[in-house]
């Protein structure tokens, strides 16, 4: 098992007939109890010998508790191989997750998920109520019909000029940051280019790899 963020390995076991419990016929063997943070995610990396016949039909993934969800499988230990999951993958072994403690806790954690999903759709859409009666009042928020993921960055940023454009605002530059950064706004003044007809100047990380894993992870995009 290993953390899909820091790729530091969690749990490590070796499985053989002679250490493994023969069931279905899988060998099994428990690995020492290990916690893992809300919103972990990992990597079940399996190496050995395959036998063609577990490999003939599409396996059942069991999430029936609602707490797992499966998101990639990889050929091999590149990242670049691997794809999104898909509930007709086919594997030639057999993991299986156990919860060893505060099991009555969990499951009134899935019994209430309707619950509190209702309490967060009220909560999104009274938020966009407020949203939008704060552009109407203001006229300081610009909406734009973009899913904010990593894959309609560009998307959103012409979106939102076509907004500034629609409202006829006027200005020399326009300029957009990120929420979480500090801008040096003379020094950017200085470097600007002093023509000002189609000008498109920006400054972008390149060769940024694609995040396969946390909030912003993208499972499709390359």
């Amino acid at each position: 098992l290993i953390n899909a963020v820091t790729r530091e390995i969690v749990r490590k076991t070796v499985i053989s007939s002679e250490n493994g419990k023969e069931e279905d016929g899988y060998y099994y063997r428990n690995v020492d109890r290990v916690v893992l943070h809300r919103y972990f995610e990992g990597i079940i990396n399996l190496s050995g010998e395959i036998i063609s016949e577990t490999c003939s039909s599409t396996l059942a993934w069991n999430n029936l508790s609602n707490l797992l969800s499966y998101k990639r499988l990889y050929v091999d230990h590149e990242e670049s191989r691997s794809v999104g999951w898909f509930p007709e993958a086919v594997s030639g072994v057999g993991v299986r997750f156990v919860i060893s403690d505060a099991l009555p806790r969990l499951l009134d954690h899935v019994d209430d998920a309707e619950m509190r999903q209702a309490a967060w759709d009220e909560r999104v859409d009274d938020e966009q109520m407020r949203l939008e009666a704060e552009a109407r009042r203001y006229g300081d928020v610009a909406l734009v019909p973009v899913v904010d993921v990593y894959r309609s960055l560009a998307a959103k940023l012409l979106a939102f000029f076509g907004a500034i454009l629609e409202r006829s605002v006027e200005f020399d530059f326009l300029y957009k940051t990120d929420d979480d950064t500090v801008a040096n706004l003379e020094a950017i003044r200085d470097h600007v280019p002093t023509t000002r007809q189609n000008v498109w100047w920006s400054s972008f990380r390149e060769n940024w790899p694609v995040e396969r894993y946390g909030k912003w992870a993208e499972a499709s995009y390359r």
